[in-house]
């Protein structure tokens, strides 16, 4: 990987070359986004509710990933889907 038989201020700058470039492709997987997604929690069963997100609801945020008045809004740059759950319901 390093030449051999140069000087040895060639291969230092060609080491912190290689650890520049790393550092680079590091730093910009860490920023990529990540395999994340909106979870998104059904709270009431009823057909609207002003107060709580329904079934409806998690549907329409995560098909337009917007949020609008008791819910959250889903992810549209997630990797993964997002998850509609159900709270304790009972």
């Amino acid at each position: 990987m390093f030449v051999t038989g140069g000087s040895p201020h060639r291969a230092g700058r060609q080491r912190v070359r290689y650890a520049r470039v790393l550092f680079a492709v590091l730093l910009a997987a860490a920023a990529s986004p990540c395999a994340r997604a909106a979870r998104l929690i059904v709270a009431t069963l009823q057909d609207a509710s002003a107060t709580q997100c329904t079934l409806c609801d998690a549907i329409g945020a995560a098909a337009d990933n917007a949020a609008t008045g008791a819910r959250a809004a889903g992810d549209a740059d997630a990797v993964a889907d997002d998850a509609i759950v159900f709270s304790d319901l009972s």
